[in-house]
């Protein structure tokens, strides 16, 4: 008997891993693509909403690498659009995802045995052992993608035809962590360690191993860290040590240019992104090397504008990002909880991108809001712009450059992927010094100008689901429990009340109330519109069920004591319409745990059933607190409430 694959209609993915090194990449300041274990989940930042979520791929492997297809030929964007979306996982194997469609269109099951596991191949591993990605960057021509696998295979992967078509052990003591592709010239690649080495490969003709192959090494304490950033300037490196900021010039290998972080504020961390060359006439939407946006360990952004004739950069601003104060501890940015009574959580990826202000309306309660990007399957309905130079496309943007601001997205393990605003700088400085602290910190204090800017708030799963109950019926939401953006969002996900609706117990003792709409790429979008610390911290909820179509839900979670060996039954009535719990049944200690909850289709009424022990039915009348109506002395294995007939026909 042949069996029917089960279709995935809807997802909600698992906190991101901070162990994963963060991966998250931002395409065009609109799709944001981060890893989540095994799953890629996709969000739309302009109404910070889920689009997709790409699952099955990578089976149960963690996802390491990720990296958009820049481009896509033109004759098959004109009459069915790609968006191409690359990721690699801990075991090796790499995926080529359709977006629009959430299906693999290529696979590389292991790219250290198709690279060098053939007789010519030169390296070799136990069959056991599968060699991670480390990276993935899309080079060359539109079908070769780099892949880079721990410590220092890279590798050139012809996605269309199968076949790997160069491949080279780098032989290097240092773990490369990090590749990245020029955007002046596709075919060079830049791979750093972060113990000060760094090398620029140029693939002339990859398929005879015409390689151009330069390696360099920068001078670092032995605490230090180096990461490389290609800001979008033909031969321009920019290397950013702890507390320096250094433009290599990668034509004549050696640095041109460099500014110092001044004392008091936090080391670097990153580059987050780099635009604008007014002397080229690029303009600050573009990538170039006029404005830098760099984080730092303490996970705040520093502006930098570059200097009048040279590469010098000054700084302009230093700018925690509210609502949390954010630290960087044991590899990764850790928030505390600031005055605005943010949780506490840890960050695991920073990105920028660039926002056009026209799309970021900030409008009263009440108005209606303006759609600003909408994707439906296998159309974009935003428009797309050609580039008569490559034949390619990309998502494009009509509005003015003087109006754009930069985008700032940080996501956090707790699932929660916070966005905010700040300026976008244009063109260069004429000043001669650098900035100092004291200076940044005056013009910090103008907040119209430095303040980052909060804009909203995307939530999905914080913890490991433990238990879970749908809604019996459409549940009509407040308002404020949905997703929170100030920016314009799709007029559907604002103006509709309705939702399907479901529950879910975590690990860690919350309650999450998780709606169902219609999604934008897959059929359906499931977001958590809230989430309740109901139980003891890190107890897990064991079981719950929704009261009837009301808007209450009971959960019990069980614990065992240590020093008689009888349970902690603890029994929760938790309101979602007010957000408010209390708890029922306090009594003491019971010889055996709460196995499950069966509520009545009224809502009037629950049964409570545990293992080797009578059950108990609770009446459960809104506004007023539950009470026991009976005991049954019967040790149910499978009970459930059913209508009488008369309400079955009147319900027919």
């Amino acid at each position: 008997m042949s069996r029917t694959p089960l279709e995935l209609l809807g997802f909600l993915p698992r906190p991101p891993k901070a162990d994963a090194g963060g991966v998250a990449k931002l395409l065009n300041g609109e799709l944001l693509a981060y890893a989540s274990a095994s799953s890629v989940v996709v969000v739309d930042v302009r109404c910070m909403d889920q689009a997709t979520a790409l699952v099955g791929g990578h089976t149960s492997a963690n996802v390491t690498a990720l990296d958009w297809h820049p481009v896509t030929g033109s004759a098959e964007a004109k009459t069915a659009p790609l968006l191409l979306l690359a990721s690699g996982d801990t075991d090796g194997r790499v995926i080529i995802w359709d977006v629009l469609q959430g299906t693999p269109i290529a696979a590389l099951e292991d790219a250290f045995y198709a690279g060098f596991g053939s007789a010519d191949g030169g390296a070799r591993r136990a069959d056991s052992v599968r060699v991670p990605v480390k990276a993935l960057s899309w080079s060359t021509a539109q079908n070769l993608l780099t892949i880079l696998l721990a410590p220092g295979y890279l590798l050139l992967w012809d996605y269309r035809s199968g076949g790997v078509i160069w491949r080279r052990d780098l032989g290097t003591s240092d773990a490369f962590n990090s590749l990245q592709t020029d955007p002046c010239d596709r075919r060079r690649v830049v791979l750093s360690t972060s113990q000060g080495a760094f090398a620029a490969l140029r693939f002339d003709a990859p398929s005879v191993d015409k390689i151009k192959y330069q390696r360099f090494q920068a001078e670092i304490s032995a605490s230090g860290t180096l990461k490389c950033a290609l800001p979008g300037t033909r031969d321009i490196l920019l290397l950013l040590l702890q507390r320096e900021l250094i433009a290599f010039d990668l034509e004549y290998g050696q640095p041109v240019a460099s500014a110092s972080l001044p004392s008091g504020l936090p080391a670097f961390d990153a580059v987050l992104g780099s635009f604008g060359h007014s002397v080229a006439g690029v303009s600050p939407l573009e990538a170039g090397i006029d404005a830098l946006y760099c984080s730092h360990t303490d996970g705040s952004v520093s502006t930098w504008q570059r200097k009048q004739d040279s590469l010098v950069y000054s700084l302009k601003s230093h700018v925690p990002l509210a609502p949390a104060v954010l630290t960087k501890a044991a590899g990764i940015l850790s928030s505390g909880g600031g005055a605005s009574g943010a949780s506490s959580s840890s960050l695991v990826a920073i990105v920028v991108g660039i926002w056009p202000s026209s799309d970021i309306a900030y409008i009263s309660e009440g108005e209606e809001r303006v759609p600003a990007f909408t994707i439906v399957k296998k159309k974009l309905s935003r428009s797309m712009s050609d580039h008569s130079e490559t034949g390619f496309w990309y998502l494009g943007t009509t509005a003015a450059t003087t109006n754009a601001s930069v985008l700032v997205l940080a996501l956090a393990a707790d699932g929660a992927l916070w966005q905010w605003q700040l300026p976008l700088l244009s063109g260069t400085i004429t000043a001669t010094a650098a900035t100092t602290t004291k200076a940044v910190e005056e013009s910090s204090s103008s907040k119209s100008h430095q303040e980052a800017r909060l804009l909203g708030c995307h939530h999905s799963l914080s913890h490991t689901v433990t238990a879970f109950s749908a809604f019996p019926g459409i549940l009509t939401l407040p308002s404020s429990t949905t997703s929170t953006s100030s920016a314009s969002t799709d007029a559907s996900s604002t103006t509709t009340k309705t939702a399907g609706v479901c529950v879910a117990g975590t690990a860690a003792g919350t309650l999450e109330l998780v709606t169902i709409q219609h999604g934008r790429l897959a059929p359906l979008t499931l977001s958590v519109a809230s989430t309740l610390a109901v139980h003891p911290q890190s107890t897990p909820v064991a079981g719950l069920r929704w009261l009837g179509p009301t808007s209450r839900v009971a959960s019990f979670s069980s614990q065992r004591s240590e020093s008689t060996g009888d349970w902690v039954n603890t029994l929760m009535m938790t309101d979602f319409r007010s957000g408010g719990s209390f708890s029922f049944r306090d009594g003491g200690l019971d010889k055996g745990p709460l196995a499950g909850l069966r509520a009545s289709p009224s809502g009037a009424h629950l049964l409570l059933l545990f293992n080797g022990l009578p059950s108990e039915v609770w009446a459960t009348p809104e506004g007023a607190a539950p009470f026991r109506l009976r005991q049954i002395d019967l040790n149910f294995t499978s009970v459930e409430w059913i209508l009488p007939e008369k309400e079955e026909k009147k319900r027919g």
